[in-house]
């Protein structure tokens, strides 16, 4: 009778959930780590993210014109119109205030 080892075992390539085992690449290395747990954001974390979801949407029903004054607000900074916006009017849409949406009115 012939004894087979099973301790060795050829992978060429997966990614993936194995019976608890996550598969994956880094550049083109395979391997392996342990699954984490999902994490429940928190209160204030959802907040942002409202915050965030509600100006981005806002940023995309902006006409172009006023996406053009944007980019050109404070130019020095070598700042994206978009980046300037969410600078602005995130800590606004969190403190329940309206949004700036031309920069025109930035007191």
């Amino acid at each position: 009778m012939a004894k087979i080892n099973l301790t060795t075992a050829i992978l060429l390539s997966s990614t993936g959930l194995v019976s608890g085992v996550v598969t994956t690449k880094r550049e083109t290395q395979p391997y392996f780590r342990r699954r984490y747990p999902s994490k429940k954001l928190t209160a204030r974390q959802r907040v942002t993210v409202t915050a965030f979801t509600m100006v981005d949407g806002a940023w995309r029903h902006l006409q172009l014109p006023v996406r053009a004054d944007w980019n050109a607000y404070r130019r020095w900074e070598n700042k994206f119109g978009y980046n300037q916006f969410q600078r602005i009017n995130i800590p606004r849409a969190i403190a329940n205030l309206p949004l700036i949406l031309d920069p025109a009115n930035i007191p």
